[in-house]
């Protein structure tokens, strides 16, 4: 019985942590709003589950991480620094992407138009106004 307690208990706790552990809910409210054509960038963070619920490739901005063999498989889905991050986003029609709170914080202040789409303690996702 102790044993059927605790494991009831730890399943109803992953309940709790699914939105900290995965993007599931936060693409749930991207997908809609995204077009095939429309990039999509992950910025100084990669989260391994958002490509997969998002159905769709992501542009890795400024931090590789460990995919820095696959950057260099496919040099063009990778953006090395900011400033060409800030570039491109400012020249496209429509864009997202998907920060960490501090990433977010940082590129409000320097300036980057957007408008959350939607945030967990994880992650924030924007779009281009």
């Amino acid at each position: 019985m102790g044993g059927l307690a605790f494991a009831q208990l730890g399943l109803a706790g992953h309940d709790q942590l699914a939105p900290v552990t995965s993007a599931y809910d936060s693409a749930v409210h991207v997908r809609g709003l995204l077009k095939p054509d429309v990039p999509f960038y992950t910025v100084e963070a990669f989260d391994h589950t958002l490509p997969f619920y998002l159905g769709r490739t992501v542009t890795l901005v400024v931090n590789p991480d460990e995919l820095a063999e696959s950057v260099r498989w496919e040099p063009k889905e990778f953006i090395p620094d900011y400033e060409t991050f800030a570039r491109r986003w400012q020249e496209d029609g429509d864009a997202f992407a998907m920060f960490s709170p501090s990433g977010f914080e940082r590129a409000k202040q320097r300036g980057l138009p957007m408008t959350v789409v939607a945030s967990d303690p994880r992650r924030v996702i924007v779009r281009k106004p």
